[in-house]
């Protein structure tokens, strides 16, 4: 029987209502009310009507679930506050963050003008593009000339047939159809006079590469590359002036020693292709130094103004996050003053739902019946009293909240 009704009285889940018993005061209030009224059945509906106006239109009865409510809201509210304090820590740490990021590209910034203005700071002296650039057009210059030289040099010394009659060492030095003959010569003297000057150049270059770097052994190699490139030039000129000394030769009445390395040595016509070809040979590595030097203060200028650049696009990069960060912590803080407003706002008394009218009626009439069962009042008072609990919630339209 009493499973039956506290099924009945509580949405057919008898656990909560012997837990809403424990939790709240209105299985007292109807066992005290039952004693009061004698556990008289016409007071229970009467006393039931004053329960319900009272739970919706007085506060009285809900000063114990207010204050359990209240001391939720308090903490949560001091939650909120706790959470906004030390949200406010962290946006004021990303603005600190933001100014010295600020301060440090602004820092960076006139570093950069700096190097602008005045490189030799910097850089031991300001890089002069005036001469890099003459540096440059004189290397180019020295290079056509040395192509052309080669070009000449190796088609008379290996192709060309030496006519006293109308050559001489100019024309043997720089012989402009050294080119276009080459090809009425067959592929290999094409290939032989347009190519050998690449040797010679690809040789200064190499050696001026190895020069420009330290110790012994690439000093060592550096002045094999100079013998080997003079011993070729060498060879080219005495076989040149050779061939000049025979034409003499063949068409003089006189009679003419023959050729010798010993001739060649006070052979002015010698030493003049040792001049054209390996002086300028030295006169280039000689530039390539000047420019490499030049290009090298150059290059040190650019890559600190690069590398300020650099710095300026990290800073900007880390700003960039850091602003974001701070957009991002001022709308939680936003977020969390327009839930402590809410909640400030909310009304501190408790608004019961149908469900929880129903609940406690429940609770004050399995107060009011255990009262007729200990004063043994019969089954009949009791029954009583669940059948006007089934009319008045019916009444109230509680039925099925």
């Amino acid at each position: 029987m009493n499973n039956e009704i506290s099924n009945t009285l509580i949405s057919n889940n008898g656990h909560l209502t012997r837990e809403a018993a424990k939790r709240n005061s209105f299985f007292t209030r109807g066992y005290r009310a039952a004693g009061k009224h004698s556990g008289a059945v016409s007071s229970y509906r009467i006393t039931l009507e004053s329960i319900l106006w009272k739970l919706i239109h007085n506060n009285t009865l809900k000063n114990e679930d207010a204050e359990e409510n209240n001391h939720l809201r308090d903490e949560e509210k001091t939650r909120l506050s706790e959470e906004i304090s030390i949200k406010n820590d962290s946006l004021a740490a990303a603005e600190n963050k933001t100014e010295e990021l600020e301060k440090e590209i602004s820092t960076i910034a006139a570093e950069k003008e700096s190097i602008k203005k005045s490189p030799e700071d910097f850089a031991g002296r300001k890089s002069d593009r005036f001469w890099l650039n003459v540096y440059k057009a004189v290397i180019a210059a020295l290079i056509v000339y040395l192509y052309f030289f080669y070009t000449s040099v190796v088609f008379s010394a290996i192709f060309r047939v030496v006519n006293i009659a109308k050559d001489t060492v100019f024309n043997s030095i720089f012989y402009p159809r050294a080119i276009s003959e080459s090809f009425s010569l067959g592929f290999t003297a094409a290939v032989v006079t347009l190519f050998s000057p690449s040797i010679f150049i690809a040789v200064a270059v190499l050696m001026h590469r190895i020069s420009v770097k330290s110790g012994s052994k690439n000093r060592v190699w550096v002045a094999f590359l100079t013998l080997i490139v003079f011993s070729l030039d060498a060879l080219l000129a005495y076989h040149i002036s050779e061939r000049l000394h025979n034409a003499k030769m063949l068409n003089s009445f006189e009679k003419i020693a023959g050729y010798s390395p010993a001739t060649a040595l006070n052979d002015p016509n010698f030493w003049l292709i040792i001049f054209f070809g390996f002086v300028v040979y030295i006169i280039l590595g000689f530039m390539l130094s000047l420019f490499d030097e030049e290009r090298d203060m150059d290059i040190r200028i650019n890559r600190l103004l690069d590398n300020c650049d650099n710095r300026i696009a990290a800073a900007e990069a880390k700003r960039k996050n850091v602003l974001a960060e701070t957009d991002s912590i001022r709308k939680e803080i936003e977020n969390l003053r327009m839930e402590l407003t809410s909640l400030l706002k909310e009304n501190r008394m408790v608004t019961y739902s149908p469900a929880e009218l129903k609940l406690k009626i429940s609770d004050f009439t399995l107060g009011w019946m255990q009262y007729l069962k200990n004063g043994s009042f019969g089954d009949a008072a009791v029954a009583e009293v669940e059948n006007d609990f089934r009319e008045f919630i019916k009444s109230k339209g509680l039925e099925n909240a």
